[in-house]
């Protein structure tokens, strides 16, 4: 169910400025808020399915947009997660193609949702701000080709602790400590694994003093420690 919510008491605009669209003149900023709607979603809502052309952008303000890569017999994998203070999603918004997998709200989840009409309008008025724009794309990029590279060679417990440091610099990177909401399912689509193993590495991990696990909450009490465990040599225990 989504609740659309025209007189929302949100901050939009302080919201929006607090990104890097704060770096936009007083008019680019006053064109996106004249613009923007609040939405807040009960249930995972499917907000573009793929190979449909992306129609808004949206801003998390809380809660979590997700990425899925799904198959036509039901497997899914979450191939990208955006949570508070993140847009989503950039690549989209340029490409000539529509992406090939489905974007989706999360239950819970209140989005500042803007039409991708309106946004390429001030962005294409105010291209200054296209380096800024580029940068953050770089950066998942950056995490992206990390976790890529590390989980081909890594076990699956160091795969996991890639994972979660990731998501937490994806997601979370001003929070202290860390926290992410995912549940295990989620992580073991992510990791194309079996969720008694993710939930026997979160074990691990936390055996480390690198988090700390709950139901769908995972706090990332050493991020430091988590990318160096992950980028490390095998375990010595002999895990695959």
């Amino acid at each position: 169910m989504t609740i659309v919510e025209p007189d929302s008491p949100l901050p939009v605009r302080t919201l929006i400025a607090n990104t890097l669209l704060g770096a936009l003149p007083a008019e680019g900023l006053d064109a996106l808020c004249a613009a923007a709607m609040v939405r807040h979603y009960k249930r995972n809502t499917l907000l573009c399915a793929a190979g449909r052309a992306v129609k808004h952008v949206w801003l998390v303000n809380e809660g979590r947009i997700e990425i899925f890569y799904r198959r036509t017999d039901g497997q899914e994998s979450m191939v990208g997660a955006f949570g508070s203070s993140h847009w989503c999603v950039w690549v989209a918004l340029f490409a000539e193609q529509p992406l090939n997998q489905d974007i989706s709200a999360a239950a819970g989840s209140t989005l500042i949702s803007v039409p991708a009409v309106a946004m390429r309008r001030v962005l294409a008025e105010h291209a200054s701000i296209y380096p800024l724009l580029i940068a953050e794309i770089a950066v998942r990029m950056q995490l992206l080709m990390q976790w890529v590279g590390q989980s081909a060679v890594g076990n699956s417990e160091q795969r996991l602790a890639g994972l979660l440091h990731a998501l937490g610099q994806l997601e979370n990177r001003h929070e202290s400590p860390r926290c992410l909401r995912a549940s295990q399912t989620r992580l073991a689509q992510a990791l194309g694994m079996h969720r008694h193993s993710v939930s026997k590495g979160l074990d691990a991990l936390q055996g480390r003093g690198l988090i700390r696990a709950a139901y769908s909450r995972i706090e990332l009490l050493d991020p430091d420690g988590l990318c160096d465990f992950s980028l490390g040599p095998a375990n010595p225990d002999g895990q695959d």
